[in-house]
């Protein structure tokens, strides 16, 4: 099976021209939460995130209008066996979509942080291995997007607790559920993982021109 895997920079999006162009372009059912989603860094963020979504959609030949949202407000589209999710962390935005089954991607920017502050928030095994790693703060992201992107793949947000999310290599458990994760490499200082619930047989990533649809 196929995963797509879509990265934005909203450094793109450094004109009012290409802003007010992608607007008028995208359908509305996919822009129409633009103007609520607070400061301007947020507003591109959301815009980016349609777009790639947007642009995934179109090579599979799906309906923009299928897409909905849940009772967690987490979109899906209606009747197709499609899933995706978006993650945006500093100027990169991330969108990850399967053909069937669940996916969920997480991506931060790696800064030194006081990492007492989480330690309530990890279970015991995962506090263990960051304060005995080499590197505390790489360990403590990796199991950090790790986790975040198992919960949006499950879809159920702050209903599970954290620190009962098991995390092995490759693989993570949830509430008696299996799911696949790896890596997505964007560099030093980002730190990004997905989640999914069924086989994967390829996995293709692509970097898109927010300002035009070259590929690069």
């Amino acid at each position: 099976m196929l995963m797509i895997i879509r990265v934005g920079d909203i450094r793109d999006l450094n004109s009012d021209r290409t802003i007010q162009f992608l607007l008028s372009f995208l359908p509305h059912k996919l822009i129409s939460r633009f103007d609520s989603q607070g400061n301007k860094e947020k507003r591109l963020k959301f815009l980016a995130g349609r777009y790639l979504l947007f642009k995934a959609l179109i090579e599979l030949d799906e309906l923009i209008d299928n897409v909905n949202f849940d009772g967690y407000d987490r979109p899906y589209l209606k009747n197709a066996p499609i899933d995706f999710n978006i993650s945006y962390s500093s100027n990169l935005v991330l969108l990850a979509l399967v053909k069937h089954g669940r996916v969920g991607i997480d991506i931060e920017t790696i800064c030194d942080i006081n990492l007492d502050n989480f330690k309530s928030a990890m279970s015991e095994a995962q506090w263990q291995a960051i304060i005995t790693s080499t590197d505390p703060i790489q360990e403590f992201y990796r199991l950090w997007t790790i986790r975040e992107s198992v919960v949006k793949a499950d879809g159920r947000g702050l209903a599970i607790p954290m620190s009962d999310i098991d995390i092995d290599t490759g693989l993570a458990h949830c509430m008696g559920k299996r799911w696949y994760t790896c890596p997505v490499e964007l560099g030093p200082s980002y730190m990004a993982h997905l989640a999914w619930d069924y086989p994967i047989v390829k996995i293709d990533l692509k970097k898109i021109s927010l300002a035009g649809n070259q590929v690069y």
